[in-house]
């Protein structure tokens, strides 16, 4: 443990802690201790400002003095900053040569710049963008955006928002550290900002330019103009560029490369080209304009609408990107939706089809019909005219006999007055010849009427059988109209049981979409619930961080009454000894802490220190 003479009244001396000889880090304008309180079993940051240069020369007394001031600059911006998402100053001591020393919260976690380097080594290593772990970073960016959004309404801005100061813890809790750049707007006078050489600064990203990193710092901060709460904002939006895209923007260019970018208005690429949201979003908090940038409030306000799915209110949307948030953002009830107007398509469609196998089916049962009815129609008419032709045949065959039983009657008469006759008169021959004769004609008038007849029995015949025909023709049209009209009669059936399936299908869609709605209503009245009591925790921490620090005053006022020391020489008291350790023989030397070797620190500080 360092040697430390007793500490200006007010002030914790470096004896109430136990310091390792080497230093957790080294930063530009002090050194970052890992100490452990002896007062509180804790485990605390001490920060240091330098005394020395990394090659061990002294530095000037003015340097020595600037850093002295800056370091105290830094614990009244902290005391002033009350928020889950800012490191926490517990107090402020002064060592034995003078200087001014930062006890602070020892902050578990890794920085972002670390996540991020494993994350691409995954990538590099699947050959894939790991999309989802680079989109859950968001939160942690946006709980920086809000502790920024915080210091900004005090009046303070940051000026080196990068990776290697943002701190993500195990639970996922997000840390913003290293506030020795900060400024107090409402502050007057102060330093003057200096500068690293930018060909001698590290080349890990952590190169300070008056104030700020490349490449994550704006034109103006670089420019060394006065302090703005838009350069965090800028800062913030290329930390979310370097987040969503995998790289800084404009690369690993050097810090001079990068500032002439910037002095010829160059733009980076899209962060996410796929998601022109998000890409909007971090673009407008990089805007080349001081007054085109967003707030931190509003660029919060954007983070959140996006991670939540709500509109981005500085997005322009086409009508396809509002209906995709919308539905990415009620999924349930877009499925509901969906089912629903899927469901009464499928009513519509089935409706259709079978309103037209019906109308079809109507259509060939009046063909049907139609043409049975043309059918018995021509048997119809086949068999009157048949029978027209059959009663002038029998008409005829009548009058035929008609006619030859005359001329047989005739002929009995003339033959009967030519027996009468004398044999041998000339009467006698004249009337044989004229009873022959009228013979002949009964007998040619006997045969025709026999051949009518036999012509109007045969033409009968046939008239029966056509007749026969067109009514077994008629009887099975008939029978193909009633199978129509029961098939349609079927298809009728069908089609109403497919109606009251749709009609059921319809409801049942309804139904879920009413669970659905309900489902989603629960759901937003759960996340009320998890906010409200999100936020109830957040009082009850700054209420206890209140209490804390009341105790803790009232802890350095009682050792200020108790351990005042009495005039003349100054003696320091010797330190309480811990309960654990074991009583140290006379004359041994102090023990020295020395830290346990970790390769992957719980807190990584900046290349300034935290």
């Amino acid at each position: 443990m360092l040697d430390a003479p007793p500490s200006p009244a007010g002030l914790v001396s470096e004896q109430a802690f136990e310091l390792p000889q080497e230093p957790l880090a080294a930063g530009g304008m002090a050194l970052v201790y890992q100490a452990r309180d002896r007062r509180l079993p804790r485990e605390v940051i001490l920060k240091r400002p330098r005394t020395h240069a990394s090659d061990g020369e002294a530095l000037e007394l003015e340097m020595r003095a600037e850093f002295q001031h800056r370091l105290e600059t830094e614990a009244l911006i902290l005391s002033r900053l009350q928020h889950p998402s800012i490191v926490t100053i517990y107090e402020m001591g002064r060592g034995r040569d003078g200087a001014p020393f930062c006890v602070l919260e020892r902050v578990e976690g890794r920085s972002l710049r670390e996540i991020l380097a494993d994350l691409a080594e995954t990538e590099e290593g699947l050959g894939k963008p790991s999309t989802r772990d680079r989109i859950e970073l968001l939160s942690n960016v946006l709980a920086i955006g809000e502790a920024l959004a915080c210091a900004h309404d005090r009046g303070i801005v940051h000026r080196d928002v990068n990776p290697n100061n943002i701190l993500i813890g195990p639970h996922g809790e997000a840390t913003l550290i290293d506030w020795g750049l900060a400024k107090d707007l409402h502050a007057d006078g102060g330093v003057e900002d200096r500068a690293l050489p930018l060909d001698q600064g590290p080349s890990d990203g952590s190169a300070t330019i008056i104030a700020g990193t490349p490449p994550y710092v704006c034109l103006e901060q670089a420019l060394g103009k006065p302090a703005h709460p838009s350069y965090d904002v800028y800062s913030l939006g290329a930390t979310l560029y370097h987040v969503v895209a995998g790289r800084p923007p404009f690369g690993d260019d050097s810090p001079v490369s990068y500032l002439a970018r910037l002095v010829e208005g160059e733009r980076p690429p899209p962060a996410a080209p796929r998601d022109p949201e998000l890409s909007g979003i971090i673009d407008r908090a990089m805007a080349a304009r001081v007054e085109d940038r967003f707030t931190a409030a509003e660029l919060v306000r954007a983070l959140k609408e996006y991670l939540t799915g709500d509109l981005v209110f500085s997005h322009r949307y086409s009508l396809t990107g509002r209906l995709g948030r919308w539905v990415r953002k009620r999924r349930a009830a877009a499925v509901a939706i969906a089912a629903v107007v899927l469901a009464l398509v499928f009513a519509a469609v089935a409706w259709s089809v079978i309103n037209e196998r019906a109308e079809r089916t109507a259509r060939r049962a009046a063909e049907a019909r139609s043409r049975a009815a043309a059918r018995v129609a021509a048997a119809e008419t086949r068999a009157a005219e048949e029978a027209r032709r059959t009663a002038a045949a029998e008409r005829a065959r009548a009058e035929a006999l008609a006619t030859a039983a005359l001329k047989d009657l005739e002929a009995r008469r003339a033959q009967e007055e030519a027996d009468r006759a004398d044999k041998n008169s000339q009467a006698y021959k004249q009337l044989k010849l004229v009873a022959d004769r009228k013979r002949r004609e009964a007998d040619e008038a006997r045969a025709v009427a026999d051949e009518q007849a036999a012509e109007a029995a045969r033409q009968a015949h046939e008239a029966r059988a056509a007749a026969a025909a067109a009514h077994a023709e008629a009887e099975r049209t008939r029978r193909e109209a009633e199978e129509t009209v029961s098939e349609i009669s079927h298809e009728r059936d069908q089609a109403l049981a497919d109606r009251a399936q749709a009609e059921r299908e319809r409801d049942e869609a309804l139904a879920d979409r009413a669970q659905a709605e309900r489902e989603r209503d629960d759901a937003l009245a759960g996340r009320q619930r998890a906010e409200a009591e999100r936020d109830q925790a957040l009082a009850d921490r700054q209420r206890l961080e209140e209490e804390r620090a009341r105790l803790l005053e009232r802890i350095r006022r009682l050792e200020d009454q108790l351990g005042r020391p009495a005039p003349g020489p100054p003696q320091q008291p010797p330190p309480p000894p811990d309960p654990g350790d074991e009583p140290e023989p006379a004359g041994a030397p102090p023990p020295r802490w020395t830290p346990a070797v970790d390769p992957a620190p719980s807190w990584a500080p900046s290349g300034r220190g935290g």
